[in-house]
């Protein structure tokens, strides 16, 4: 008998609660990198500058790596997200997980995979 599959289109409330969590988390990493250090505020337009590039270029592979330069500076400057309320709030929520594993294409790339990575471990000392 095949397993029913449920989507988060059927859950209306989760994929909103998802958002919202999401959006908070962008927004607080973004407002504390963009407020720590002329340098951080620097370091956060060159990738932003980057990403767009990347996106418009169609080369979608080239931008993991930018996401993932990024996480590194951040955390050699003391700045980690993984230590971020918001960000907690949102890895920690058990529809992200369950979404997280709904999408092997992105399960499989190592690449985006290594920035999360990053995003939970420590920052080294």
């Amino acid at each position: 008998m095949p397993q029913e599959t449920i989507t988060l289109r059927d859950d209306p409330e989760c994929v909103a609660r998802l958002r919202g969590k999401m959006s908070n988390a962008i927004a607080s990493v973004l407002r504390l990198g963009i407020n720590h250090s002329d340098a951080a505020r620097i370091q956060w337009q060159g990738a932003a500058h980057k990403y767009r590039e990347r996106w418009a270029q169609g080369d979608l592979d080239a931008i993991a790596p930018v996401l993932s330069d990024l996480v590194a500076w951040l955390k050699r400057k003391g700045i980690d997200p993984a230590r971020n309320a918001e960000v907690k709030a949102l890895v920690n929520d058990p529809a992200f997980e369950t979404g997280w594993n709904r999408i092997p294409a992105i399960a499989k790339d190592s690449r985006l995979l290594e920035t999360f990575r990053q995003l939970a471990s420590p920052a080294p000392k």
